[in-house]
């Protein structure tokens, strides 16, 4: 489960395992600095830098949009991603159809679609399948080559419903769990 807490600490300590959000600016607006499922009965689960920048950007856009076009530069300084490195992943996320762009002045990117239609899988399969299972049949021999088969066919199975947790919950999910978060104060020892 993604935890998050408020935490005011430098930008460069990213080495705790629950998600954090820290102070923007003298507002109360908080950023989301990373997710990580982590529980004492599961593995760590991790995102490729392309697909966690990528899905902070979709959460960034859900949360603080309100309909209006956001500046990268202000999604980038919020969410600690390089300024350069989210207009490449702002472009696949507009090939992807899930967020539209304008120029101009008053320009920036806004979501496609509203965020309960928009669900993880889509957000993190525009940079590519974060699960492969081909390896498991690489290896040649016929004693090997079932095993392998065998330990394929289960992670198959854990693969697909992994996919369908993520197809499962949306960003508006993720921006209903922040939202609530704000509400509850954390303790740090």
């Amino acid at each position: 489960m993604a935890t998050f807490a408020r935490v005011p600490t430098p930008q460069s300590q990213r080495e705790s395992s629950r998600a954090k959000l820290f102070p923007v600016g003298p507002l109360t607006s908080w950023r989301v600095d990373y997710l990580e499922l982590n529980s004492h009965d599961s593995p760590h689960m991790k995102l490729s830098t392309r697909g966690e920048y990528g899905l902070l950007a979709l959460v960034d856009l859900a949360l603080f949009s309100n309909g209006q076009p956001l500046q990268a530069k202000r999604i980038a300084e919020r969410q600690g991603i390089p300024k350069q490195y989210l207009d490449q992943l702002m472009m696949d996320l507009k090939k992807a159809g899930l967020v539209l762009s304008s120029r101009g002045r008053q320009g920036g990117y806004q979501l496609a679609r509203p965020a309960n239609t928009i669900t993880l899988w889509e957000a993190i399969a525009t940079f590519g399948v974060p699960i492969d299972s081909g390896r498991f049949v690489r290896t040649r021999g016929s004693r090997a080559q079932a095993s392998r088969k065998v330990v394929k066919r289960f992670w198959d199975d854990a693969c697909l419903q992994f996919m369908a947790a993520l197809k499962k919950h949306t960003l508006d999910d993720i921006c209903r769990a922040y939202n609530k978060s704000l509400d509850q104060p954390t303790y740090q020892i």
